[in-house]
């Protein structure tokens, strides 16, 4: 059989068990971090293929002191977040079907760097006729294992299988350049290579390390290390890469870029050498993982113990002595068995980044998505020896063990079935995670955000809340200012404000400099009339971080509140001087001026926050108001059709009752508008019950 026509029969068994192994996971709903990253952020939400429109998903918005920085963060992966949402938007099917064909590219490309690597001089015709099967299972017991659903199916993953994507096609084309006469050919692989790197960079950082995999590869196979001056050579080489490397750390040691990175410590439950001391224990677990994959083993959340000596726990330094000895091996088996020392190197190198001094989360399994690429090598050459052997030995056996490689991989694919299912819904995977992870606080806090935001559960929402204050924190040592932070926003929902008040409070107690619990402290405060405190945290707000439109915009809705119009508009100016689109302050704007009698240039305000957010049904009563207070009865008639005609009576009725007195919407009229609707709806009249204006001279002047 022709290589081509074996390439083509690979591809369709790789197609076939990936597709059958992944075929329940097109369904699953977005999870954690992908609410950040792709459901709300606006930076990808594009609506048209303009060179300016993409370049802006390039970039990323990142809290620095009192300013909102700009930069550029994983830009290929973010593009392609960007491109599913151009086509689907939140419609989780797109995503899953790029995610899936994006590991079946990368499956395939790791067969077929094996394939070539089998073919380097160093290992060339070692595995004679074997080369084909050895490669397809090394790349299907990879590709099927369990281990991998979380870069898989959790979406936002997309990072680390992307990445590692353009890495294996990076190697693989150096492969091909090394392998190629040194023709026109050897250019074109030379550049692949090199527009891999760049593109697997650009999906995500930990593949900083590709050139020193390449540079592996290079001594293991294409090297002769029996031959001294070779030796000597590689020697030269490794000593100027480590000058590189310690000039290049010593710069960013001197710009402070390493401090600012370790500032990051300062939020974490550990320190930079407790990390240091857990990661080779988790390093053994992921280890484990890999190669005895049951469902049961895997999950986002692990109870992990922090390792704060070389005896506490006590299995903190055989872990260390163990990662060393298998450093060992690897460095050991350079001559006599490549494919182990470099299956073990390139493993080890591949977490260096993502387990050592960088103050990530301790644990992810996606972080394995990289580093396991060759881990199946060496056994599949053995399991292909096994089965060679007793092919001339016994018959029996050899069906056996033929029997046998073919059940671990269908019980893989089994098992990936069975773990895709945790990942159906947001509800299923955190249950998920509370089964395996009992005593951590993270599942219990997102099971009951599950049921606050999504279910309307707000009782089993508080319950789980409640029990997530009683669960520790592996990663965040301010982890339940979070948790106090929502049970405070249930309980104003409730319209309970004074425990309200109290629970906002201790989240600051936790964390001092939580923003968003401030800024919720503000509106709860504008609620209970206490609109001297409402300015204040605003004000602190604002001495925070003096350019942000949003605090500003807060500001100037608290004074807007107090009837003092005036300097509302002034501040809500300088908000939309920073962020023209902010879309609250357009509002806020709308109403000061239509209050203030400016009812045209109130309107042309209002319009942009329509246009901004046609979704908002606020912005429709306030442009109603604007109108009715104008005199302008035909607009009003029109504002009115396109209100009733937008949403649904239920929605219009609940939307009006919520502007009650000291509202914190926008302090906009509930009388006129009831009026006015009722005049087309006449059943919003017996709905709303008595209805008062708001009491303007209920606020005082602060």
């Amino acid at each position: 059989m022709h290589s081509q026509q074996k390439n083509l029969m690979i591809i369709l068994f790789l197609l076939l068990f990936v597709f059958c192994a992944y075929i329940t996971n097109y369904g699953a709903s977005w999870h954690f971090d992908d609410y950040p990253n792709i459901v709300d952020n606006s930076r990808i939400h594009i609506e048209d293929l303009k060179f300016n429109t993409l370049n802006e998903t390039f970039f990323r918005e990142y809290e620095n002191g009192q300013n909102l920085c700009i930069k550029l963060y994983r830009p290929v992966t973010m593009l392609t977040f960007a491109l599913n949402w151009y086509i689907g938007q939140d419609n989780v099917v797109g995503y899953h079907i790029v995610n899936n064909f994006i590991h079946l590219v990368t499956t395939f490309f790791l067969f077929l760097t094996v394939l070539n690597l089998l073919m380097s001089p160093n290992l060339k015709g070692k595995y004679q006729g074997n080369e084909y099967v050895i490669a397809f299972l090394a790349a299907i017991l990879w590709a099927v294992n369990p281990v991998q659903t979380q870069a898989v199916t959790y979406l936002v993953q997309r990072m680390a299988s992307i990445a590692a994507m353009f890495y294996i096609v990076g190697i693989y084309f150096y492969l091909k350049a090394r392998l190629s006469p040194p023709d026109y050919n050897r250019y074109l692989f030379t550049a692949g290579c090199l527009l891999s790197f760049v593109l697997a960079l650009g999906s995500k950082e930990n593949t900083v390390t590709f050139p020193i995999a390449l540079a592996i590869m290079e001594i293991l196979f294409f090297q002769d290390l029996s031959d001294k001056n070779s030796r000597k050579k590689i020697i030269a080489a490794l000593a100027i890469g480590g000058v590189f490397i310690v000039s290049f750390l010593t710069i960013l040691y001197i710009k402070g870029t390493i401090a600012n990175i370790l500032k990051g410590y300062d939020r974490r439950t550990f320190t930079i050498g407790e990390r240091l001391l857990t990661e080779p224990r988790i390093i053994i677990y992921y280890l484990s993982q890999i190669f005895y994959p049951i469902a049961f083993r895997l999950s986002l959340v692990h109870d992990i113990k922090i390792s704060t000596s070389l005896f506490k726990p006590w299995t903190t330094l055989p872990a260390i002595l163990f990662i060393i000895s298998l450093l060992g091996i690897g460095l050991f088996q350079i001559i006599k068995r490549p494919i182990i020392a470099f299956s073990i190197l390139f493993f080890l190198l591949n977490h260096i980044i993502e387990s050592s001094i960088i103050p990530l989360e301790l644990i992810f399994e996606h972080r394995n998505y990289l580093p396991s690429f060759f881990l199946f090598l060496p056994v599949s050459i053995g399991l292909m020896w096994l089965v060679d052997y007793f092919k001339k030995k016994n018959s029996f056996i050899h069906i056996l063990s033929i029997v046998f490689v073919t059940g671990v991989i269908l019980s893989f694919c089994v098992s990936t079935l069975v773990r895709n299912r945790a990942w159906a819904t947001e509800k299923s995977l955190w249950e998920d995670c509370i089964a395996k992870a009992r005593d951590m606080a993270r599942p219990y806090h997102n099971l009951a955000r599950y049921h606050y935001q999504r279910s309307g559960d707000m009782k089993k929402a508080m319950i789980f809340y409640e029990t997530a204050l009683t669960k520790k924190h592996l990663n965040s040592n301010t982890g339940h200012a979070l948790t106090l932070n929502n049970m405070a926003v249930i309980l104003y929902d409730y319209a309970n404000y004074k425990n309200s008040i109290s629970l906002f409070h201790k989240a600051l107690e936790i964390k001092p400099d939580y923003l968003e619990a401030l800024q919720n402290l503000t509106l709860v405060y504008v609620k209970v009339g206490r609109l001297s405190e409402a300015l204040e945290i605003a004000d602190k707000l604002l001495s925070e971080r003096k350019a942000s439109s949003d605090f500003l915009q807060l500001k100037g809705f608290v004074i807007l509140t107090a009837g003092r119009y005036d300097e509302a508009i002034s501040i809500l100016k300088s908000a939309l001087d920073i962020d023209p689109n902010n879309i609250k302050a357009n509002l806020y704007m709308g109403v000061a001026l239509g209050l203030k009698g400016e009812y045209m240039k109130a309107d042309v305000y209002l319009k942009q926050a329509n246009l901004l957010s046609p979704e908002e049904i606020f912005v429709y009563f306030a442009r109603l108001e604007n109108s009715v207070r104008n005199g302008e009865k035909e607009n009003t008639e029109r504002l009115l059709d396109t209100l009733l005609g937008s949403f649904d009576e239920n929605t219009i009725i609940n939307s009006l009752k919520r502007l009650d007195k000291n509202n914190i919407i926008a302090p906009l009229s509930q009388k006129i508008l009831v009026e006015v609707i009722k005049t087309k709806m006449p059943v919003v009249s017996n709905r709303m019950g008595g209805v008062k204006d708001i009491d303007k001279t209920a606020f005082k002047k602060l």
